[in-house]
């Protein structure tokens, strides 16, 4: 059965208002804006690093000496402390765990405001390229987990902030009217954003599919250790390959001991007591060489013996 696209949205909304899914969502947008501030401050060190200390060039604060015919050799300061402090930003709201709504808005904050700088900054240079701002735009929808209609209504949040700054947009002549330049470079972001709608909605999909199955698993082991916990029985399992071996929750409450303690196989052979260690050793090596099942009754010694 086939879903008109409202029906679809309708879907896709329902399903993020799982509680579970909505947290798997959280957790890759955490991880994303910490890849976001992460690229951002690299991306910004390394242009003043080859520009000043590589290139030779010079660094301004202000356009001022750009637009009075210093085209070559100038990089601005503020744009570039723009993008530190958006990165900067990202990393603490990746840090302090923003819901998944803060973080959107900020991801969609970030695009506007990447966009203005860059499209300020080129209308000044008066070589103004469109194609940066996609490739943030596509950045950003990449690693943080926008739905479908949003990327939409950031493709065009884009679009109209360099209709407005660009060049020969009204904050240069006044006027609603645009160039032929201008309608060039709408076209190319009305097309990119086409492009990256259409990869949104499958990075979407697979976040979504993801979720869900993220979500089915933490159900199961959540009524896994409620189950244990009520019946009070443990389970444990041994990786020989490692010689690790590893329990479940509720084991090492019925032991108790912390969670994160780790056994190999001769540590935890001693938690038996010591006349049924012998038994229990017998079996696993049987089960280990032969996979031969065993089934035995034996006495555990706990932490408060």
């Amino acid at each position: 059965m086939r879903r008109d696209p409202a029906q679809w949205l309708s879907f896709s909304l329902a399903r993020e208002q799982d509680p579970d899914l909505r947290s798997v969502l959280t957790r890759v947008l955490h991880t994303g804006l910490r890849q976001c501030g992460a690229i951002g401050l690299v991306a910004a060190l390394l242009y003043v690093g080859l520009s000043v200390f590589g290139l030779g060039y010079d660094m301004t604060w202000t356009y001022e000496s750009i637009v009075n015919g210093a085209l070559d050799h100038q990089i601005v300061a503020v744009g570039i402390l723009v993008v530190a402090a958006l990165s900067v930003i990202g990393l603490v709201l990746a840090q302090s765990r923003c819901s998944l709504q803060e973080g959107r808005l900020f991801g969609w904050g970030a695009i506007l405001v990447a966009a203005a700088v860059a499209t300020f900054e080129g209308a000044v240079r008066g070589a103004f390229s469109s194609e940066y701002v996609i490739l943030v735009y596509l950045l950003v929808v990449a690693i943080i987990p926008f739905r479908p209609a949003q990327v939409v209504g950031i493709g065009g949040s884009v679009a109209l902030m360099v209709y407005l700054l660009g060049p020969s947009g009204p904050a240069w002549t006044g006027g609603l009217g645009f160039s032929a330049g201008m309608a060039k470079h709408l076209l190319f972001l009305v097309g990119g954003s086409v492009l990256v709608t259409g990869a949104s909605l499958v990075l979407y999909r697979r976040h979504r599919s993801f979720g869900a199955a993220q979500a089915s698993l933490q159900k199961k082991q959540d009524l896994l250790r409620r189950t244990q916990e009520v019946a009070q029985v443990g389970g444990w399992e041994y990786d020989p390959d490692a010689d690790a071996v590893r329990g479940t929750e509720e084991l090492y409450r019925i032991l108790g001991l912390p969670a994160e303690q780790a056994f190999d196989r001769a540590s935890w052979l001693e938690l038996y007591a010591p006349s049924a260690r012998a038994s229990v050793e017998q079996a696993l090596e049987r089960c280990l060489q032969e996979g031969a099942p065993f089934d035995l009754e034996v006495s555990l010694v706990t932490a408060q013996d």
